[in-house]
């Protein structure tokens, strides 16, 4: 069973910036988007909570 993982947002930055820092692909970049669509099209403050 795969375990829940989050992350600490290091710095303040677009939405579209950390999806692409961010080391998924495929399906999983699919599941970034629907876990963090409170962040979607906004700016990820630095602190905030991010699910991979």
């Amino acid at each position: 069973m795969s375990e829940a993982r989050s992350f600490i947002n290091p710095r303040t930055q677009s939405y579209q910036s950390l999806r692409a820092s961010t080391p998924v692909s495929g399906h999983a970049r699919g599941k970034f988007d629907v876990l963090n669509a409170h962040i979607t099209n906004s700016v990820v403050m630095a602190g905030e909570l991010v699910a991979p």
